[in-house]
Formats: structure tokens, C-alpha cells, sequence
């Protein structure tokens, strides 16, 4: 999985790698917050349907209603995991600049 480069514009200062990981975890957050809020507002318009039906049209909608939930929960799942890899890969990314920069063992003998 690649993790978006966070390069700061001209006029910007550059990021630490802490404040780089904080700043993906930000954009993280809000992802999951506006899928989160989405599938919320598409559960109170199913909840209103539901409300307006009976017998067997009901059963119809309210077994789509779960597959929709289903897959929903599958794709938030999803996000998760591929947020949880971009923040590996990322810290991956800063140990080992890290360790470049660090003076070869010899140097201090």
C-alpha cells in the first residue's frame, strides 16, 4: 500500500514524522467519520421506508436493508485495515530514514 507523500508547498514549513503520521491520521479520521455519517443518514431513510410498508414487501426490504449493512460493514473494515498498513508503511518509512542518518558504528571508535 503507498502512503500519499505529505510534501508541504513553498511557503509551508516542513512536517516533523511525528507531525506527518498526526496529519494521516487526521485525514483517516475524517474518512471514516463521513463514510460513518453517510451510512447513518442511509439508515434513518431505510428506518422511514421500513415505516411506510408491510407484509411482504417489507421482508423484501429489510433483507436488502441488511445486505446493504453487511457490505457496509465489510467496507468499513476495509478502510481500517488499509489505514492501519498506510500508518505502518509510513512509520516503516521514518525508521528506516532514521537509521540512514544515524553515523555507521565504526565512526565512533
Amino acid at each position: 500500500a503507498r502512503v500519499p507523500r505529505l510534501r508541504p508547498l513553498p511557503s509551508e514549513k516542513v512536517l516533523s514524522a511525528k507531525e506527518q503520521l498526526q496529519e494521516l491520521m487526521k485525514t483517516h479520521q475524517k474518512q471514516l467519520l463521513q463514510l460513518l455519517e453517510k451510512e447513518n443518514e442511509r439508515e434513518t431513510d431505510r428506518k422511514k421506508l421500513l415505516a411506510c410498508v408491510t407484509g411482504d414487501e417489507r421482508r423484501k426490504l429489510a433483507k436488502m436493508y441488511k445486505e446493504e449493512r453487511e457490505a457496509m460493514d465489510v467496507k468499513i473494515a476495509e478502510l481500517s485495515k488499509r489505514h492501519q498498513r498506510e500508518v505502518k508503511v509510513m512509520k516503516a518509512r521514518f525508521r528506516r530514514s532514521n537509521q540512514s542518518k544515524r553515523a555507521p558504528a565504526h565512526a565512533w571508535s
